[in-house]
């Protein structure tokens, strides 16, 4: 993979160069995609070998990860693609949300692309988000919230107030009860108990209940654990709730003064290692918590590792990778990074010992580390995007995918270069 040091000229300088030298196709390190006319914001694995591409210019494009070739173009909707959902990876059937008010159900086994399976139109307005839950159901997000059968039924409906923000992000929990909790630009999480009717033994949505802990809108949501989930708002506030009772156990990134003019501080993110310690992209860097040690002798939850300037830009996506032993950025600065110890785990151990993916990730063992929050290691860069980069997708072994504002799909495929850097042995 063509990860490069930061003073080097930025590769897609190169790349055509490349290109004219390197006359088959699937051995080249750098596969430009293009296909989209707009914006791309989505990317998604589909299988071990195939990834799928959602953009403004409403349509869906499915893609070979060892050839770099497009396979299909789901061609249906009417304005952009706003979010996506492999409903079932076994056959493969993908949803796709669209802020045309409807949902196309697409089967991947067969589908020519110009049509879909169905299409779901209950939605009043843009469909923001599509979750896959137990019991063969998905809910979906937006202006209104629906509860749908994995067969397209609809099975409960509840629009919000008029003035409400749509929903943005969905989350399932078990705890007293199946629920879905929605996060809107609000201040508060929506709580969605989902029952069974004792007439028609369908499933429906009750109205909800609102936790009211954050000072501004929340920007992301997601599951730490059986019994915790967390969510995040634009002051930088993360908070961790219980599954069973809903009440808020506890604070990170909690500022009393806060700046509200920009919003400096904003988490726009936070990816989960181990059920244990939380990555926060925290504007221009990254912050991780770990949320089963001790608080310190201020009382302040344990600060791991930071890197406040990862990026010159605020960070757009995260992604962690080799067995969630490293971290990818993306970020609005057109760039994404790696992160990881540059180092192997040093720290003695006994004969049969694994490392943890956080024992790799920092160079040393948590509890053994003298210092926090420790500095992680920038590890190589990927310069290739002409504009901000809005995803990146793990398609590892064969490469990673990364999407952004300038239209295209940058597949990065290994070479000996990555696996010195997975080996530690470049830097």
């Amino acid at each position: 993979m063509l990860w490069a040091r930061r003073k080097k000229a930025p590769i897609h300088q190169h790349v055509d160069k490349y290109q004219e030298a390197d006359h088959d196709q699937h051995s080249r390190e750098l596969h430009i995609l293009s296909g989209h006319s707009d914006i791309i914001r989505v990317a998604a694995r589909v299988d071990n070998k195939r990834f799928i591409t959602a953009s403004d210019d409403a349509t869906a494009i499915v893609w070979n990860a060892e050839t770099g070739c497009k396979e299909c173009v789901l061609k249906g909707h009417k304005h952009p693609i706003s979010c996506l959902l492999l409903l079932d990876p076994q056959t493969p059937v993908v949803l796709t949300g669209s802020s045309d008010k409807t949902i196309r159900v697409w089967d991947l086994s067969y589908t020519s692309g110009d049509h879909s399976m169905q299409v779901l139109k209950e939605h009043c307005s843009a469909v923001k988000c599509l979750l896959k839950l137990d019991m063969n159901m998905f809910c979906s997000g937006g202006a209104d919230i629906c509860l749908w059968h994995d067969n397209g039924t609809l099975l409960s409906r509840i629009p919000r107030n008029e003035k409400d923000p749509a929903i943005h992000t969905l989350l399932q929990v078990h705890g007293r009860h199946f629920s879905v909790i929605a996060a809107a630009d609000y201040p508060s999480l929506a709580v969605y108990d989902i029952i069974k009717d004792s007439d028609s033994e369908k499933h429906q949505l009750k109205p909800p209940q609102f936790l009211a802990r954050h000072r501004e809108d929340i920007q992301c949501l997601t599951r730490v654990s059986d019994s915790i989930f967390a969510s995040a708002s634009l002051d930088g506030a993360i908070i961790l709730w219980s599954t069973n009772s809903f009440s808020a156990v506890k604070q990170y990134n909690y500022t009393d003064d806060y700046q509200k003019r920009n919003f400096p501080d904003r988490v726009w993110q936070i990816l989960v290692m181990e059920e244990r310690y939380l990555f926060a992209s925290v504007s221009n860097g990254f912050k991780v918590f770990d949320v089963i040690a001790s608080e310190d002798n201020q009382g302040c939850p344990k600060l791991l590792a930071c890197y406040l300037n990862a990026h010159q830009l605020p960070i757009t996506h995260m992604e962690l990778i080799e067995n969630q032993s490293a971290l990818v950025t993306s970020s609005s600065d057109n760039t994404v990074r790696l992160w990881g110890s540059a180092t192997n785990f040093t720290g003695s151990e006994k004969a049969g010992t694994k490392q943890s993916a956080m024992d790799k990730f920092i160079g040393r063992r948590p509890k053994s580390a003298s210092g926090y929050p420790i500095i992680p290691n920038l590890l190589g860069e990927l310069r290739g995007h002409t504009a901000p980069v809005m995803m990146v997708c793990n398609m590892l072994p064969h490469g990673l995918v990364t999407c952004g504002v300038d239209m295209l799909v940058l597949l990065w495929k290994v070479t000996m270069l990555y696996t010195k850097i997975r080996t530690s042995t470049f830097y």
